[in-house]
This record gives C-alpha cells, sequence and structure tokens, in this order.
C-alpha cells in the first residue's frame, strides 16, 4: 500500500508545472495528503491541509511582493 501511494505521489508531481525542481516538494506533499486520507477514512482533513498549504503560499507570495 504504501508503494502505491509513493507511485501515485510521484506521479502527481510529475504532472504539475513546477518542473522537476519542484518534484520532491510536491510528490512529499502528495504523500502527507494520501496518508492523511487513509489514516482519518475521509476526504477533509487532506482538503483541509491542501488549504492551509495553498493558503501560506499565497500570504508568503503575497509578503514577499
Amino acid at each position: 500500500m504504501a508503494t502505491d501511494m509513493l507511485l501515485a505521489a510521484f506521479v502527481f508531481a510529475v504532472i504539475h508545472p513546477q518542473g522537476w525542481a519542484g518534484v520532491p516538494a510536491i510528490m512529499a506533499l502528495a504523500a502527507t495528503f494520501s496518508f492523511l486520507r487513509m489514516w482519518r477514512q475521509s476526504l477533509i482533513a487532506p482538503m483541509t491541509a491542501h488549504a492551509l498549504n495553498n493558503g501560506i503560499m499565497c500570504a508568503m507570495m503575497l509578503l514577499l511582493w
């Protein structure tokens, strides 16, 4: 099951437009979101984590701009 999760996280990371430099970070996020989904048996936890990640990234981008 863990290998399936890592493979799916890798594919998810590769299809994102950040390029190869972003693959490790996106893969780590995808694996974390997958783990949250399996652990909580619900989409609420990974959706919340994804929203928090996006919100923090947007806030950092705005502050740096």
